[in-house]
């Protein structure tokens, strides 16, 4: 598809209030019945949008978490993967360790599984203001 982004930092959960608002206008759907799924940074997505708009009455998603973090990217940038009417969404920020870095560059050269697990913790820690609101 065309005007699509190549990565995933700052993508408008303002796509999932319009994607909503359609679904409601349908004569088919019962807006009382509407769910989103998701996986990976789809299920972030997912809780995140249910958290805003209360039109979501479900959620089913895949390894969720409780915490927005920050977007992909090739460069490397410290962006927030969503925004909403404009502004940046919050999400974690904190610093994982040199080492961490290091034991997964170590397994992306070497070809070895990389595990995300210790770099998250990291990036979690004390950053109250990226939780995922419960609804």
């Amino acid at each position: 598809m065309e005007d699509l982004p190549d990565e995933l930092v700052n993508i408008s959960a303002d796509y999932i209030e319009k994607a909503i608002n359609w679904l409601g206008n349908q004569p088919n759907v019962d807006t009382k019945k509407i769910g989103m799924v998701g996986t990976s940074k789809g299920r972030e997505l997912a809780l995140l949008s249910a958290s805003m708009f209360p039109a979501i009455k479900a959620v089913a998603g895949y390894a969720p978490s409780s915490v927005v973090y920050p977007g992909i990217s090739q460069n490397n940038s410290s962006s927030s993967s969503w925004k909403y009417k404009g502004e940046e969404l919050p999400y974690a920020k904190g610093k994982a360790p040199e080492k961490v870095g290091a034991s997964l560059g170590k397994s992306i050269q070497t070809g070895e599984p990389i595990i995300f697990r210790d770099w998250y913790f990291h990036l979690t820690e004390g950053q109250t203001n990226a939780e995922i609101k419960r609804t």
